[in-house]
């Protein structure tokens, strides 16, 4: 079994690495993955959510997108 964790995310730089912390201390017994989409953050959010990504390319999928779409669209994109 794999699950995938969604995490949109819109200027959330005060708190994205708290909320990837907080995924990567989990303990299971399948597999996990969680996949990060940045609608087009004006601060470091994509910046620190990439960092991440390149750390734990096994764990963390990073996506950014180029302009606002919206949390309904960024979800869908997760999906």
């Amino acid at each position: 079994m794999k699950v995938s964790v969604l995490m949109p995310t819109y200027m959330h730089e005060k708190y994205i690495s708290q909320a990837i912390e907080s995924f990567l201390a989990q303990k299971c017994s399948y597999t996990c993955e969680l996949l990060i989409n940045d609608d087009c953050s004006k601060d470091k959010t994509a910046e620190i959510a990439a960092e991440y990504a390149n750390k734990y390319p096994e764990k963390v999928k990073f996506f950014a997108q180029k302009e606002n779409k919206g949390l309904l669209e960024n979800y869908k994109f997760l999906l």
